[in-house]
């Protein structure tokens, strides 16, 4: 089966009981399609996790400087940190959803190998993409009656649909079957918890998500947001504290009072070109919580546009998010 979400890993195409994740992402055993979540450079060069997960990319674009990128995950079109480079210079990158005329193509072609295809998309209240999908998928189907195309809205966005990717193969590798896969996710997308902070409020006033008194007022007070993805999907700020020490400590916190089983998860830690701060919480994940293992990652462009530089953001199994 093939699974695609809508986020940004690369596989090859799974030769065994094809089910197909749709996403924007494409993972073995079915093939996942991703475009937005946030796996990463390291994963791919240090653990192979994106190799293990047998997952296709289907990239969302951005533009930047008068020009338009894919953005995959190995910044083979625009490198990552030359991005936060021009982030850091303040330069404005414009994102967009992928259409539907994109996901019909690759639902064709998908379609050549298996009848079996979950999506598992970017959440709906941050894109688009979720209802491009779903008007692709319906399209497909009227030419082909025997597909079986389904479309899940993940809730999830960065390394939090990384993380419900991530989970959604080890089921499909365990033997779970696409419709139990299914119920699976509907059951547990509520439990992945994101919780993160931005370094950089003038990203949030240039996305509209901050005024230009109150980004300017905050930046120079030091305070630093925490936010969360709520049951919704949305991106809600919960507290503002005076430096970045608390913020990550806040999140912290947080995986202390929620986190199932913390010693049985993985984690995944996404950064916006901070790797030394990200390993710093990966060594308390670890040495504190004694989780089993933390999964890094850099923020590509598509949400790193919206966060600037040095964003931080953890993603994790809990009892609600």
């Amino acid at each position: 089966m093939l699974i695609i979400s809508c986020f940004k890993l690369n596989t090859q195409i799974a030769t065994v009981d094809i089910f197909t994740l749709v996403c924007t992402l494409v993972v073995n055993g079915y093939n996942v399609t991703a475009e937005v979540c946030d796996y990463l450079r390291y994963t791919l060069e240090l653990t192979g996790l994106v190799d293990k997960c047998n997952i296709e990319v289907l990239p969302l674009q951005f533009e930047i400087g008068g020009k338009t990128y894919n953005h995959y995950p190995d910044g083979r079109e625009y490198d990552f940190k030359k991005f936060y480079v021009d982030m850091r210079a303040k330069k404005i990158a414009l994102t967009s959803q992928i259409t539907p005329s994109t996901f019909i193509a690759k639902f064709e072609e998908l379609l050549k190998k298996t009848n079996n295809i979950m999506l598992i998309s970017f959440g709906s209240a941050l894109s688009g993409t979720y209802n491009s999908a779903c008007t692709a998928a319906g399209l497909v189907k009227e030419n082909h009656p025997e597909a079986n195309i389904i479309v899940i809205d993940s809730l999830c966005a960065s390394c939090g649909q990384g993380l419900l990717v991530y989970l959604a193969c080890k089921n499909r590798d365990e033997g779970m079957s696409m419709e139990e896969n299914t119920k699976w996710i509907e059951d547990n997308k509520l439990h992945i918890a994101h919780w993160f902070t931005v370094d950089d409020l003038g990203a949030l006033k240039r996305g509209g998500r901050l005024t230009a008194t109150k980004a300017a007022l905050a930046t120079a007070l030091g305070i630093k947001p925490v936010l969360h993805v709520d049951d919704l999907g949305r991106l809600i700020p919960m507290v503002n504290t005076r430096g970045r020490k608390k913020a990550i400590a806040i999140m912290l916190q947080q995986f202390k009072e929620t986190a199932v089983e913390p010693e049985n998860q993985v984690v995944f830690v996404t950064h916006g070109d901070d790797f030394e701060t990200a390993q710093i919480i990966g060594k308390e994940l670890l040495e504190t919580y004694h989780v089993k293992e933390v999964v890094y990652s850099t923020m590509g462009p598509i949400i790193g546009a919206h966060t600037g530089a040095n964003c931080l953001v953890i993603a994790f199994y809990a009892t609600k998010r």
